[in-house]
């Protein structure tokens, strides 16, 4: 009987471990306040709400962690938050010691990675700082995601910096890390800093354009020109209007834009580039903007002017315009008529004002006419001067 006795005592002890362990809701109702208490609870809700900076969390919940790893401090939980502590008082060498120990205890904890990688950066060591992020990205598919806001935060310090770029060189982080710093409108110069100049025939390629595009775009969006011109100019190894205020007058296919010839893909018609010039195949059911580009024109009078190629049957309803990229005041409306095919330049005026207007577009339009009729041309070269220039 004593056995019997003996041995549903035991059970019942087993399954009082097994329920504190697994977090099952206690039946006694005056047991619910130790249990809320239990550890591993604790620490379940430590790491599904942990952030990579050490101060990511609050001090009432910090203090609640910090006791669970006093009531078990042989797990591997409470290295973690050690560290986290000691972080979050400036003590770097200390918190690194227990990382680095709990990153012995569990390499592919991706978490204690994470802490290490935010206490190395901090520290600006680089080596370990590429390490690290290496095996992270190779733990975890979704590591970029975890690891960008922690990179780009370190980017911007400038004693953190050195060491941030060296953990995004060769990574897949280098671009989403740029892109994020530009989505933030930081000084280009910051993003010029974590990347050499692009090679001419890399920006040839459509996805190399596109990502500059990518890095420029915020701040055409806020209207940052000056800011996106710098990175254009970095990029491109030019300045905007430095060979004449078009860029690629004679359609040559570079530079990108903005500041150079962005075309439209449509199915109201066809433009190519080739050594004659553009070519257009207008199809002249609707309108659409056959090219444009940015432009950076000051306050005063200027010339546009235009050469055609070999005529054609059927000229296409087009013209150039130029509009305030701000304000979207039109400044110029120059439509082609046929007898701009003499081989001669065709010129027309047009004055930027000196309010709202610090950034251009100029556009070649293609617009709907009297007829639906196809229609196709040649335009060998567009130029912008400044009156009163030679």
């Amino acid at each position: 009987m004593a056995a019997v006795l003996l041995g549903i005592a035991l059970s019942a002890l087993a399954f009082l471990a097994t329920a504190w362990n697994l977090g099952l809701p206690p039946l006694d109702p005056q047991l619910a306040g130790s249990l809320a208490d239990d550890p591993a609870r604790v620490f379940g809700r430590f790491r599904s709400e942990l952030t990579p900076t050490p101060s990511g969390i609050s001090d009432a919940y910090r203090k609640e962690v910090l006791d669970a790893a006093r009531r078990d401090p042989l797990g591997d939980e409470a290295l973690l938050v050690a560290a986290l502590s000691s972080g979050s008082e400036g003590r770097y060498s200390e918190a690194t010691r227990l990382l680095e120990l709990a990153r012995k205890r569990d390499p592919r904890n991706e978490i204690t990675r994470i802490m290490l990688l935010e206490v190395y950066l901090r520290q600006a060591r680089a080596r370990e700082v590429v390490t690290e992020t290496a095996v992270l990205e190779r733990l975890s598919p979704g590591a970029t995601q975890t690891l960008l806001p922690l990179i780009v935060g370190f980017a911007q310090n400038a004693s953190t910096r050195a060491a941030a770029t060296r953990a995004i060189e060769g990574s897949t982080l280098d671009y989403p890390v740029m892109r994020a710093l530009a989505e933030l409108q930081v000084d280009p110069a910051l993003i010029m800093s974590l990347r050499a100049s692009m090679t001419a025939e890399q920006l040839r390629d459509d996805s190399a354009m596109q990502q500059v595009n990518g890095l420029i775009d915020p701040y055409l969006r806020a209207g940052k020109w000056s800011e996106a011109g710098q990175l254009w100019g970095y990029f491109y190894k030019r300045q905007p209007g430095e060979l004449g205020r078009v860029t690629d007058p004679k359609f040559s296919g570079s530079p990108g834009p903005p500041f150079g010839w962005q075309f439209t893909r449509t199915d109201g018609g066809l433009a190519e580039e080739s050594d004659e010039g553009l070519q257009i195949v207008h199809f002249g059911r609707k309108g659409w903007v056959v090219a444009r580009q940015a432009l950076m024109l000051k306050p005063g009078t200027y010339r546009l002017s235009y050469k055609l190629g070999r005529e054609a049957p059927n000229l296409p309803d087009l013209a150039w315009r130029v509009d305030c990229a701000t304000s979207g005041t039109t400044l110029l409306d120059l439509p082609f008529k046929r007898e701009n095919f003499l081989g001669i330049s065709v010129t027309d005026r047009f004055t930027v004002p000196s309010d709202a207007c610090e950034a251009q577009w100029v556009a070649l339009a293609a617009r709907v006419g009297d007829t639906t009729e196809t229609g196709s041309v040649v335009i060998r070269s567009v130029d912008i001067s400044r009156q009163g220039d030679n």
